[in-house]
């Protein structure tokens, strides 16, 4: 039987997308965001391709990703519905590009450059929410760490 692989950017695009149709990821209610999907999928997908990544380097990187959503999310003044654009993958792109960077040991050069290539790629939408029949629902945040990822990746390579 032939196994199909696929790259970090798309196995993190493909399994946030089903995380967030399917509603499996969690949600911190004081600080609006999905902060578990925005690290853990991003370090499974990075710690496959490097590959001999440990338990406790796994873990640390999830708890960075976690706590920098939920602090950049609790910055954001007032509720979600305050603004045209949704604040779940706007901020939790950040977390994601901590914990892919950390996963996978980049140091600090490369850990500023990532957050460096993250910042344009910032968006999000209500589409979902307010457009029937949208389909961005299932690609709105898996679209952000995917950028996260290919952040880290760029950031890696010296870009």
């Amino acid at each position: 039987m032939r196994r199909l692989k696929a790259s970090p950017e798309q196995a993190t695009l493909f399994n946030a997308g089903m995380v967030h149709q399917h509603d499996f990821d969690d949600v911190h209610d004081v600080a609006p965001c999905h902060p578990s999907s925005t690290s853990v999928l991003p370090s499974l997908a990075m710690a496959e391709a490097k590959g001999g990544v440990d338990g406790k380097a796994f873990i640390t990187a999830v708890a960075i990703g976690n706590d920098l959503t939920s602090r950049v999310s609790l910055a954001v003044p007032g509720n979600v519905h305050d603004y045209p654009w949704f604040r779940a993958p706007v901020v939790g792109i950040f977390g994601a590009t901590a914990a892919a960077a950390s996963v996978v040991g980049a140091n600090r050069a490369q850990i500023l450059n990532a957050f460096g290539l993250t910042l344009p790629s910032v968006g999000g939408t209500w589409a979902s929410l307010q457009h029937p029949g949208s389909n961005v629902r299932s690609l709105r945040d898996g679209l952000s760490y995917r950028n996260a990822v290919l952040a880290v990746e760029l950031a890696l390579r010296g870009i």
